[in-house]
């Protein structure tokens, strides 16, 4: 995955791993620049503590996380049952 900093500013983002701790391990992403990062270190520690920059503009996911197989088939069914509910509601008008 890769994430790209919309700002001029470094912006420092938490690991889950360590909240509440005294020692903290930080993401720093220089202002506009951009970083690549594994899939699962992102998922597992970064994800969730920058979800706010994401939703704000300041950071953005430049290259998404690849899905898993099971991910992949959970959102494949859930496409198949939408699809499946507008044939459905298309017949009964």
């Amino acid at each position: 995955m890769k994430i790209k900093n919309n700002t001029l500013a470094n912006l420092s983002v938490g690991a889950i791993s360590t909240r509440g701790a005294a020692a903290k391990k930080y993401l720093v992403v220089p202002g506009e620049a951009s970083l690549e990062l594994d899939d699962d270190l992102w998922k597992s520690e970064f994800a969730a503590p920058a979800a706010g920059m994401i939703e704000a503009g300041n950071l953005e996911i430049t290259i998404d996380v690849a899905l898993t197989e099971e991910e992949l088939k959970a959102v494949e069914a859930a496409e198949l049952t939408a699809a499946e509910e507008l044939v459905k509601k298309s017949k009964t008008k």
